[in-house]
């Protein structure tokens, strides 16, 4: 099994000594682990049956694709994979937030678990929602497998953590921002969103507007290689050795306190569509086959490495984004801070002829204003190239908006996080990675790249509704070399905000010389 150093300048070892001194309570340092793999796709079962009714009529190379474009959709079939799983569940995310959703979505896990199917789930530790006594019981339970990705070895207190930070800086930069879910081999989600209220269109402060795919056919086998390989992965630290000793008391407090909140969830999700307990959903799987649309796939990732050599990037086995096209360029990314190669491949496409329309996220419609305020100088280069600015809403008409609302919330704005591309309204781009440098340079990313002229059709149509005047702005230079905000008949001097603190803050974080770490 290989196992993970972190090594750190000769001249900062004096502050790596501080560093754990200062952190007493931290993790063991590679602690043994097994190498486990995908188990065999299921012979039975309705996941079975419906994937072999869904690929029935295809071509043997083929695999077969849904657009879940409403976060509520998205969280309802993920709730029916798990419901009917009889074998495996695979998970890889970035963010599981500690809420509603987060909390629905592990109780149906730990549901799945009790019928005997086995649980790996693989979450980054940067953004982790949970103490390390609760991952590490979570890890412990019966055919439930847990590991954090590129976790820091100091776990308390905010000097420690952030002196580690310091000296170790190029690894424990390096996030795992991939989003995968695979059950009983046979289906898959890959996309754009996370785990957690906003993603499915429950909280009352912003919701995403988002999207996934439901995927089944041969590229599966692909899927489940990528995981295995990040699961087995050097940076991969198992659960069970967080947390330390447990007294049998302090598990069953733990597990009362979680079963509390469960049940005061419920005042919420009780108004929701979504079941609070296991259900049958034959239904909805029946309806797939005249549903879902064909194309071949490839699956395109990161490699798991946080140190050494990261030579073997997505960036570089990518297809350049606009350089096939012919006629047409449709990118949507919510955080865009577009390299030059970026620049040249989107140049190129425009003076072959090709109309290139882009889409990323208003200062108002992003929740992340830092990166929104490195992203403004970009806007003259683009539009000088010919290509065509938009900028979504963060207050978008009503049939946008209820993709992104699920009843009873209204949030309290709309933010863009969808990461796809449409070329030639033959091949899609759609996966984690968007066109900043954090996205290409640092963390890990994956992305499914697929030639499909059916599932273009439908994604370019679902992109442009969100281009309409109401759900976006168009960036234009006047005359006078000016930049104007066009929503049909309205027209903003300045780039539309959410409040002038938005604006304010948006000032200042201009002035960090951080654009390569966002």
């Amino acid at each position: 099994m290989p196992r993970f150093q972190r090594r750190c300048s000769p001249l900062l070892a004096p502050l790596a000594i501080v560093a754990l001194v200062v952190g007493c309570a931290s993790l063991p340092r590679n602690p043994p682990k097994i190498e486990t793999f995908a188990l065999p796709p299921s012979e039975s079962g309705l996941l079975a049956e419906s994937g072999a009714a869904v690929l029935g009529a295809t071509a043997a190379e083929e695999s077969a694709f849904l657009l879940l474009d409403s976060n509520a959709d998205a969280l309802f079939w993920r709730l029916a994979l798990i419901d009917h799983a009889t074998t495996s569940i695979e998970l890889k995310y970035f963010i599981w937030e500690n809420d509603e959703t987060g909390r629905l979505l592990l109780e149906r896990l730990m549901a799945a678990t009790e019928r005997g199917v086995r649980v790996r789930l693989l979450v980054d530790d940067f953004p982790i929602q949970g103490s390390d006594r609760r991952l590490g019981m979570l890890a412990r339970a019966p055919n439930f497998h847990l590991r954090v990705f590129n976790p820091g070895y100091i776990r308390r207190g905010v000097i420690g953590p952030a002196m580690e930070m310091v000296v170790y800086f190029r690894e424990l930069n390096r996030r795992m921002h991939n989003k995968l879910m695979i059950v009983d081999g046979h289906w898959a989600i890959v996309g754009g969103r996370n785990i957690g209220n906003p993603y499915f269109g429950l909280s009352e402060k912003y919701n995403f507007r988002d999207l996934d795919l439901l995927v089944t056919g041969p590229v599966l086998a692909d899927l489940s290689d990528a995981f295995d390989e990040y699961w087995n992965s050097g940076p991969a630290y198992p659960g069970e050795a967080m947390g330390g000793r447990m007294r049998a008391w302090h598990r069953d407090r733990m597990a009362r306190r979680f079963e509390q909140r469960v049940v005061s969830d419920r005042a919420l999700l009780a108004q929701s569509p979504f079941p609070l307990e296991r259900k049958d959903w034959q239904e909805v799987f029946a309806a797939l086959p005249s549903k879902m649309v064909r194309g071949t796939a490839e699956y395109l990732h990161d490699p798991p490495v946080v140190g050494g050599d990261r030579s073997d990037r997505l960036l570089y086995t990518l297809p350049d984004i606009g350089q096939r096209a012919q006629s047409e360029v449709l990118i949507v990314t919510p955080y865009l801070i577009p390299p030059r190669r970026l620049r040249n491949s989107i140049a190129g496409a425009v003076e072959r002829g090709a109309e290139v329309r882009i889409l990323t996220a208003s200062m108002a419609a992003n929740n992340h204003t830092v990166a929104h305020s490195h992203y403004k100088k970009y806007r003259r280069p683009l539009l000088e190239t010919g290509t065509r600015l938009f900028e979504f809403h963060h207050q978008p008409r009503m049939p946008v908006r209820l993709l992104s609302d699920t009843a009873p919330v209204r949030s309290k704005f709309v933010a863009l996080h969808i990461k796809a591309v449409v070329e030639d309204r033959r091949r899609v781009y759609l996966g984690s990675l968007n066109l900043d440098p954090r996205a290409m340079e640092i963390n890990t990313e994956n992305i499914m790249v697929i030639d499909s002229p059916a599932l273009a059709t439908l994604l370019a149509a679902k992109i442009e509704a969100m281009l309409e005047p109401g759900n976006a702005w168009e960036v234009e230079m006047t005359e006078s070399d000016r930049l104007e905000w066009r929503s049909g008949p309205l027209v903003e001097t300045r780039q539309p905000a959410r409040n002038s603190w938005q604006r304010v803050a948006d000032f200042f974080f201009r002035l960090l010389p951080i654009e390569g770490l966002l």
